[in-house]
């Protein structure tokens, strides 16, 4: 047997449909990148496009993570920022499961719904800005009471890079690790 494989630090970035997820994931990206972190970004979403999604897997969560599964032995140890609305302990305990061993940093990011709507316009046309203004209305709500967060940052009067700061600050995420 080897030595014991090191937990892998994880952030993810978890909230509402327009609140900056994936916007933030760069941001913070190009922030390691400066400081010559290593760290690798998935976009979770982008996982999980797949059309038709089973009906047994609406929001292409399964998918997701088999996805990233594949990708793990290409990363080594390297840090991983991870933006993907999770709803529940279970699809927490699913990612968790995914990446083990890891150390999920979990941050949920807020702004009041006007803000979120403003963004989605700003991404989004017809049908799918109507799914989208829909679905972050009805995560808005049920969120703050989904998994516990580690972080809660209101991303409403920041730009990305003052929120990767604002995060930066107020984690210690990514620990001092050894280079992947």
């Amino acid at each position: 047997m080897g030595p014991a494989q090191p937990d892998r630090p994880v952030l993810l970035l978890n909230g509402a449909c327009g609140v900056g997820k994936t916007t933030l994931a760069e941001a913070l990206s190009d922030l390691l990148n400066l400081r010559a972190i290593p760290h690798a970004v998935i976009d979770l979403d982008a996982l999980s496009k797949v059309f038709p999604r089973p009906r047994s897997d609406p929001y292409g969560s399964a998918i997701a993570l088999g996805n990233l599964q594949s990708l793990l032995p290409n990363l080594g140890t390297r840090p991983l920022i991870l933006p993907r609305v999770i709803e529940t302990d279970a699809d927490l305990h699913a990612l968790r499961s995914a990446l083990a061993p890891c150390r999920i940093t979990h941050v949920l990011l807020r702004a009041d719904l006007a803000t979120l709507y403003h963004r989605l316009h700003r991404r989004e046309a017809g049908a799918s800005l109507e799914w989208h203004r829909t679905r972050a209305a009805v995560l808005d709500a049920s969120l703050p009471f989904g998994p516990s967060p580690d972080l809660t940052l209101d991303t409403r009067d920041l730009d990305p890079e003052q929120a990767a700061l604002a995060l930066f600050a107020a984690t210690d995420w990514p620990a001092k690790q050894e280079q992947p």
